[in-house]
């Protein structure tokens, strides 16, 4: 199914578009493609991005979402088949974006028609078709599965290999290594074979980062050497550097004060930790030329669909009605935006550009402390406007 954000401004501007389009090329309207790209925009961001990222015109969310900033269309599936039931793999499977480059869509699809089988594909954005670059057969002691970046015209991913002449049934005959395929196709490489206890946290610009107890360690693929990258000191650092890079900045979560959630930002060039602000968040997503968080904030939860309506419901942990941004370097914090209507953003699910937030978020009534709709809107920070998606058929 569907859906596109109605907007009269956004029709007439298009529509005068086209018509002006098509009189400057005489009879040759027909040859036009059919979607354009204005190439305003593509997200520098690198790593396992939070939420979502944008490319030209098009935003595309952490969970598969695909919306056209300039038609408003708004694509959900993968599937192009009108006629499709659901069983095809593309729609019966779990997707998990991991990078969007060239106009190419990498995600994983997982549980795809009931198999345990991972696939490792991409999606081209201006023509909709779908690619299997590698599937790996998810035995019960095969790797995670998860592609680490799309990095030099290749994936990276971590599987288990069988050791030679060993008993397939035990677990200690598998060792876990990372491979790569390439982008366009082809036969899977390996690329590094990970010690015990180590773990593969992100591939960029030609480099692994790895995790051995305490250690980070730094390869180059080039040649295979490897050094140490980081090792001991500052708390933050159990989860450095996983998460996303962008203009020398390392930027993740963690967690601090036994389960609270803080940002951390690690410059590469003097590997100095900070620690964004002083309190824990729930979400946040990272752009171009900020990070945007939202705080923790318990909201009292009413929702007959859960408890009846003479319960006290429960406290769920929520994303603050208030949007703060700081630079890449989590200096220069500063409110963007307070939510007055009762909307519930799910930052988690969501990216900012050019001063306008996309992605799903969910009614919350104030009054009743009770969750409502969920729906996908623009919410532009400017003006207040809040354009919602509605169904088409």
């Amino acid at each position: 199914m569907k859906k596109t954000m109605i907007s009269l401004t956004r029709m007439l501007c298009a529509a005068v578009a086209v018509l002006l389009l098509a009189a400057s090329l005489g009879g040759c309207a027909e040859k036009l493609p059919e979607m354009k790209t204005s190439l305003s925009y593509e997200s520098r961001v690198r790593g396992g991005y939070p939420g979502g990222t944008c490319w030209n015109d098009f935003i595309v969310l952490k969970t598969g979402t695909i919306f056209n900033r300039q038609t408003g269309e708004l694509l959900r599936e993968f599937c192009e088949d009108p006629e499709c039931d659901g069983s095809c793999i593309w729609e019966s499977g779990g997707i998990e974006v991991q990078a969007v480059r060239d106009g190419r869509i990498y995600f994983s699809l997982f549980g795809a028609g009931n198999r345990k089988d991972i696939y490792y594909c991409y999606r081209s954005i201006l023509t909709g078709e779908n690619v299997i670059l590698y599937t790996m057969q998810m035995d019960n002691r095969s790797g995670s599965g998860r592609v680490f970046e799309v990095d030099d015209g290749w994936i990276y991913f971590t599987e288990k290999r069988l050791d030679e002449q060993s008993n397939p049934n035990l677990p200690e005959s598998y060792t876990e290594v990372v491979y790569r395929v390439p982008v366009d196709g082809g036969e899977r490489e390996e690329v590094y074979e990970l010690r015990e206890g180590e773990g593969c946290a992100m591939v960029l610009d030609g480099r692994m980062f790895t995790k051995l107890e305490d250690v980070f360690y730094i390869t180059e693929l080039a040649t295979m050497e490897q050094s140490v990258y980081h090792s001991g000191a500052c708390p933050p650092l159990p989860v450095f550097p996983m998460g996303a890079y962008i203009d020398g900045k390392f930027i993740s979560a963690a967690i601090l004060e036994q389960t609270e959630m803080h940002l951390i930002v690690v410059d590469e060039q003097t590997r100095e930790c900070k620690v964004v602000g002083d309190v824990p968040v729930r979400n946040y997503c990272i752009t171009n030329d900020a990070i945007y968080f939202w705080p923790v904030d318990p909201h009292q939860i009413n929702d007959p669909s859960i408890y009846p309506p003479e319960s006290d419901g429960y406290v769920a942990i929520g994303d603050s009605p208030t949007l703060f941004a700081c630079d890449l370097d989590g200096e220069n914090i500063r409110k963007v935006w307070t939510e007055q209507t009762g909307l519930l953003e799910y930052a988690g699910d969501c990216t900012i550009v050019d001063g306008v937030l996309y992605g799903w978020m969910r009614e919350f009534d104030l009054k009743t402390n009770a969750f409502g709709e969920r729906f996908f809107a623009e919410i532009h920070f400017d003006t207040g406007e809040i354009i919602r998606a509605i169904e088409v058929e």
